[in-house]
């Protein structure tokens, strides 16, 4: 470069850049204002922050009806898979899905029992 061209970005270039990044760099500051609605003819949904801290009552029992310890656990029944039984005729017996019982069983979805395979049957209501 000639040594106007670095008289040139000395003197006008470097000063504007200094002056308008100064003016730019205030701009949010020197705008402190409150959206306001508007009417609109298709108005679109603005949501509304959470509040922070929102007490929960929950009701509490002075003591217990029934002690913990004196209910019994339901456990679950152990089905060992027959000769030419199915996933489907198990959960019939049972009157449960195949879906929950694949589910409880890891057995993939495509895959079915197979004779000697051991089931675990959730306990009724589950």
């Amino acid at each position: 470069m000639t040594s106007k061209q670095w008289l040139l970005i000395t003197l006008v270039v470097i000063p504007n850049i200094i002056i308008f990044g100064a003016m730019l760099g205030d701009v949010s500051a020197s705008r402190h204002s409150t959206p306001t609605p508007t009417w609109t003819p298709y108005p679109t949904f603005t949501p509304v922050p959470f509040p922070t801290a929102t007490a929960i009552l929950m009701p509490t029992l002075s003591s217990p009806a029934t002690p913990v310890g004196d209910i019994p656990s339901p456990t679950p029944i152990i089905h060992v898979v027959g000769e030419g039984e199915t996933i489907e005729t198990v959960s019939a017996k049972y009157g449960v899905s195949v879906f929950v019982l694949k589910m409880i069983n890891s057995i993939p979805e495509f895959r079915d029992v197979r004779a000697g395979q051991e089931l675990v049957i959730p306990p009724p209501g589950e």
